[in-house]
């Protein structure tokens, strides 16, 4: 996803050099806030699994950002948009040639 879209989901490396998945989430009604999650890439499980925990982690951000903030963003939305931005994650390893396994 866009680093302006709803949802972001990034691969990174801490300082320690651990692999971590950070999800965000941008409020609509607040547009400079959002809510962010971090996921050990090394704990995802397969593919299927870490695609799912990822989804669980946007809808649970935007669930925040609605008893924070009051806002309008859809839970369920989010959480399919977090899905996606994981597949173009994937997808963006694959055609740098690495496995989707060297995520985690």
């Amino acid at each position: 996803m866009t680093e302006d879209g709803p949802v972001t989901v990034r691969l990174m490396q801490t300082p320690g050099g651990e692999r971590v998945v950070r999800v965000q989430v941008r409020s609509r009604t607040r547009p400079s806030s959002l809510m962010s999650g971090l996921l050990k890439a090394g704990e995802l499980g397969t593919a299927a699994e870490a695609r799912k925990t990822v989804e669980t982690l946007g809808g649970a951000l935007a669930e925040r950002l609605i008893d924070v903030f009051g806002d309008t963003v859809d839970p369920d939305e989010m959480a399919r948009l977090a899905g996606r931005g994981w597949d173009e994650l994937v997808e963006e390893a694959r055609r740098a040639g690495q496995p989707p396994r060297t995520l985690n």
